[in-house]
């Protein structure tokens, strides 16, 4: 009897010892501007938390942006950054038909075996070691600052989350680390043109003069 609940703690121990790979996911840039008018990307990014890398197949990539700032323009197909081959809008929760609604999910699909995607070992936010998964494009239509979030699970829609699968849907997915917490964030801040803040600015002097005389 102690000898098998000697074997029962030991294999007990051995469960809670063992943990999942952890693959880094986050935006890029982190911060940009843009005019209004002006369609910018942010990129997504990963790599493996690990000492080895991760092979990755299947990714579904749960996003928001503030609409009242930039609206989507990501196209319906793109070519996707080698070694994935295709991706699409996913259907679903959430269901978006034009995307106006400020959350999305979408679907990546990479070459399986023996093809497969690698996320290469780095560190968060890592500038050589990572893989492009994808990006987003979203066009400024309003002064003022966006964010743009990509999220464990989407705070509407409990039931969209960023998963990124090893193999396929059999075999499992990866535990994701992203830059805050729940999510990564970049932001994309709309300034008025060059010619504009000139003209501020000249009538601002302009008051300032009529002021002084006074």
């Amino acid at each position: 009897m102690k000898i098998k609940a000697l074997l029962v703690l030991a294999l007990a121990g051995s469960a809670i010892g063992a943990q999942a790979a952890v693959l880094n996911v986050w935006l890029s840039p982190s911060t940009q501007n843009a005019l209004i008018g002006q369609t910018v990307d942010v990129t997504v990014y990963a790599n493996s938390a690990e000492a080895t890398p991760l092979t990755l197949s299947d990714a579904y990539l749960a996003i928001t942006w503030d609409q009242a700032i930039v609206s989507n323009a990501t196209p319906a197909a793109i070519t996707e950054p080698a070694p994935w081959s295709s991706s699409y809008w996913a259907p679903g929760n959430p269901a978006n038909v034009s995307l106006t609604d400020g959350d999305a999910q979408r679907e990546l699909l990479g070459l399986l075996p023996p093809s497969q995607p690698i996320a290469p070992v780095g560190v968060m936010g890592d500038l050589t070691n990572r893989i492009a998964v994808t990006k987003f494009s979203f066009t400024a239509t309003a002064l003022g600052t966006a964010s743009v979030k990509l999220h464990e699970a989407l705070p509407l829609h409990p039931g969209a989350t960023t998963n990124f699968f090893k193999g396929d849907f059999q075999i499992g997915e990866w535990d994701l680390a992203y830059q805050n917490g729940a999510y990564s964030e970049a932001l994309i801040s709309v300034v008025p043109e060059p010619a504009t803040l000139s003209a501020l600015g000249l009538g601002a002097l302009a008051l300032l003069r009529r002021r002084r005389s006074k």
